[in-house]
């Protein structure tokens, strides 16, 4: 372990040279309430240093550095680097954190023995001579002298604190500025070698092969060895993450039988007043695909039908996950159409034209609730970037569109994790840029994010009981908080859910007119298990009210098809034997109402609709929302500013 005593002699004046702030045109102005604000990451400037440190505008400034260190994120530093350029990206929590030292940093990250020796030989004296220091040369994306990244300054500051052994430089302008001024455009993926000026070999390195072990470390020439960089534990062993954080048990590909269910007790729950042997006479509108897996069925046939068809999802999710790891869609595309997973869905293993990307998440672990849960890169929102701070467009969400199952639905989702505090000004910042009006919240637990002053400015609560909470924020979100539907759980009641949704339905249905599809965002805890259940249920609901012909007529379980449809977007999405159930029975409740013609919505909510709707045509007083310690009842007072 390295430790060293910080020293602050005296240093040269500083140097900018020529390049000015780099600013980015963010398009629109923020509607009021919901635009982020540049406080979350604030922008620093050379002279905010404690000690002073040379800008320069070419890295042939400083052709002897001996580390030249990319702050970016991992996966921009994948793609394309500087050669001999490490990585060094840590998290923004951690840098705030007073105890995160030098030291600290480099516990943290891995060193190549070469680089270590370098730095504990320039760093064994307490009075180091002139020349001996270790020139360090920094850049991340865009950072000038005028306007450092928060990531970039504190990484730096770090260092500084031991300045008597550093010469610190930043490049002005970071990579942008150097890919431009070479004429190299540097875009998502990986240029090809052979796409590259002939001057550029000698200076930048791309990753050749990201999924190889031997890509993840900084890429050098044999004969740098000794500055090879500082590789992050994440990245160097991200492959062997990802597989560890798989289901620790394979799904059997022979499918489920009935002993797969000997320690499994569920009965089938359907309508009051009817049972397997009525279920098909009572309803004349139940579709013949439902029909055959409920009707005029033993319970446990019916639970062992449903949990091989659970099963065969499952197992088609691990073999997309394994192609992922893999990074090759020659072994995911290896099982016949005779495999008992492949199915007419058009999602089995040989039909699926999904390229599954090694999730940029594995470098994100702080922002994911579940170290296990990442969003696919090919469904993956992206946030809008914020100009004074680094290009981060990371949030564990997922857009979720079943319209190649239902073609005629209005329903497209975007399914995320219930926001942490290091996430909260993403989670608004996702909220603005997609235009959100219509937030489903499945957990039950205080909402916290609704005490975040940069966003909120006012909540109202338009209603409440037991089961759900009505809120308007800002005058314009309408956010509905569903409590009783306990985690990894199913709900209890299931006329409330239905009673729920349809709500939401008539409150979209106002807000909108027909011909758009608006987006609406669901989250639980993870965004997987109930998120997926929520939405399996409104896109079967929507697809019984706008295409009454595909629901009676499909060949296919529907119920299947969306559910594994969802599984090709996000994983985990309905997490669950149980949640897989509760999508058919709920399904069934749903259809008994209609042939009754009992699918109303509660007059006490629907009674304050029209007025929750005209709220958003004028200004509400701004209040402070203020949670209570409780854990049910009303989360919610309110006070005048």
């Amino acid at each position: 372990m390295l430790s060293f005593t910080p020293v602050s002699p005296p240093y040269p004046p500083l140097t900018v040279l020529s390049m000015g702030p780099l600013s980015l045109n963010l398009g629109s102005v923020s509607p009021k309430g919901t635009s982020p604000k540049t406080g979350k990451q604030p922008c620093y400037r050379a002279s905010d240093f404690a000690e002073p440190i040379t800008v320069i505008d070419s890295v042939d400034e400083v052709p002897n550095a001996d580390v030249i260190i990319d702050t970016r994120s991992y996966n921009n530093y994948q793609q394309f680097h500087f050669r001999k350029a490490v990585n060094v990206c840590i998290p923004t929590t951690l840098l705030k954190r007073r105890s995160m030292t030098l030291s600290s940093l480099f516990n943290l990250v891995s060193f190549p023995p070469p680089l270590k020796t370098l730095l504990e030989k320039r760093m064994a004296t307490a009075d180091p001579k002139p020349g001996d220091n270790v020139k360090l040369l920094f850049y991340d994306s865009r950072s000038t002298g005028d306007s450092i990244s928060f990531n970039t300054f504190h990484t730096i500051s770090k260092f500084m604190a031991f300045g008597h052994y550093f010469d610190i430089y930043l490049l002005n302008g970071g990579f942008q500025s150097a890919t431009r001024s070479l004429g190299v455009h540097v875009g998502d993926a990986s240029p090809e070698r052979d796409e590259l000026p002939p001057l550029v070999p000698s200076i930048f390195s791309p990753t050749s092969d990201p999924a190889s072990d031997s890509s993840v470390a900084a890429t050098t020439d044999s004969a740098d060895s000794g500055l090879a960089g500082f590789v992050l534990p994440s990245a160097t062993t991200s492959k062997v993450k990802f597989v560890s954080s798989l289901k620790k048990q394979q799904v059997e590909t022979k499918g489920s039988g009935s002993n797969d269910l000997a320690n499994y007790h569920h009965r089938f729950r359907y309508p009051s007043g009817t049972s397997a042997a009525t279920i098909a006479s009572t309803l004349p509108n139940l579709p013949p695909w439902l029909s055959t897996i409920v009707a005029n069925r033993d319970d446990n046939d019916v639970i062992n039908d449903l949990n091989h068809r659970f099963s065969r999802i499952e197992q088609l999710e691990v073999m997309r996950l394994q192609s992922l790891v893999e990074r090759t869609k020659t072994s995911y595309h290896q099982p016949s159409r005779s495999s008992p997973v492949c199915t007419p869905s058009g999602l089995c293993p040989d039909c699926d034209p999904t390229k599954y990307e090694m999730p940029k998440g594995i470098e994100y672990g702080y922002k994911n609730r579940y170290k296990n849960i990442w969003p696919y890169e090919h469904s993956r929102v992206r946030l809008g970037c914020n100009s004074c701070s680094e290009v981060d467009d990371y949030i564990n969400a997922n857009y979720i569109d079943v319209k190649k199952v239902v073609p005629k639905t209005q329903c497209r989702y975007i399914a995320t994790q219930n926001p942490m505090s290091q996430t909260v000004c993403d989670f608004w910042r996702l909220i603005h840029s997609q235009k959100i009006k219509i937030v489903i919240n499945l957990d039950r637990n205080p909402v916290t994010y609704l005490n975040d002053r940069d966003f909120v400015g006012s909540v109202k609560v338009i209603s409440q009981n037991d089961s759900l909470i009505v809120r308007l924020i800002n005058g314009e979100i309408y956010h509905f908080q569903y409590l009783q539907w306990p985690d990894f759980g199913v709900p209890e009641n299931f006329d409330s859910v239905l009673e729920f949704i349809r709500l939401k339905n008539e409150t979209m249905a106002k807000l909108y007119d027909g011909s758009q599809r608006p987006t609406v965002m669901v989250h639980c805890m993870a965004g997987c298990g109930r998120t997926g259940v929520f939405i399996t249920l409104d896109t079967l609901i929507d697809c019984c009210e706008r295409d009454p012909c595909l629901f009676k007529s499909s060949e296919q379980d529907l119920v299947f098809q969306i559910v594994s449809s969802e599984r090709t977007q996000r994983i985990f999405m309905v997490q669950n034997l149980a949640q897989y159930i509760v999508c058919y029975e709920m399904l069934l409740w749903y259809l008994d109402k209609v042939n009754r013609c009992d699918l109303k919505v509660p007059q006490y909510i629907k009674a304050s609709t029209p007025s929750l709707l005209a709220m958003a045509t004028h200004q509400s007083p701004i209040k402070t929302p203020l949670v209570s310690g409780e854990s049910g009842g009303d989360y919610f007072t309110f006070s005048m500013v």
